[in-house]
């Protein structure tokens, strides 16, 4: 109830400042601060903190509400803009949890990231791979899932299997050759 008179009071403000001609009175300068204000987060801020040094995250995926990004990678529209990898940082630092890696073979033999059969950019999925090691924890301990959309080759799938290992490191959860009945491509 605090938080929600908080966002009624915030709204006030915002919109006392500007004219109120019509429908235009709402732009989008006060909606985007309206939206990512303190006062419209979702979880409780007394949560905020994480303490997973008992376990503790031991429910199914499923029983979690995880903040997920789609082309994460993209400045953007889907059609035609530019890729970049510091949007998969900024989308950490926002606390995002679940990131969207679209990986196709490039020319050189090295795994790119970009939306393919479109005209945005291309990235290298190993400077991608670098940036979120370098920022995935930053913001929140709580673990980041990698939704790898893949489009590869099998020998760039092995480039991009060994990137993972390089830069990831003790950061890569990988379960026992026991725990996986069958090895997906």
């Amino acid at each position: 109830e605090e938080m929600s008179e908080g966002l009624v009071r915030l709204f006030g403000e915002l919109t006392a400042k500007g004219p109120h001609l019509g429908p235009s009175w709402l732009d989008k300068r006060v909606l985007q601060r309206l939206l990512l204000s303190e006062e419209n987060e979702l979880f409780d801020p007394a949560r905020r903190r994480v303490d997973l040094s008992g376990g503790g995250m031991d429910h199914p995926l499923t029983d979690y509400f995880v903040a997920s990004s789609h082309n994460s990678y993209l400045v953007g529209d889907q059609f035609r803009s530019n890729s970049d990898c510091r949007m998969y940082e900024q989308q950490l630092l926002m606390g995002c949890r679940c990131l969207e890696i679209d990986c196709w073979d490039g020319a050189d033999g090295e795994p790119t990231v970009y939306h393919g059969m479109t005209f945005t950019s291309k990235i290298k999925f190993r400077d991608v791979i670098i940036s979120i090691a370098n920022f995935a924890f930053v913001a929140s301990a709580y673990p980041v899932v990698l939704s790898l959309e893949m489009h590869c080759s099998l020998p760039q799938q092995e480039k991009i299997a060994t990137y993972l290992r390089e830069h990831l490191r003790e950061k890569l959860h990988r379960p026992s050759d026991d725990a996986l009945p069958f090895r997906p491509s």
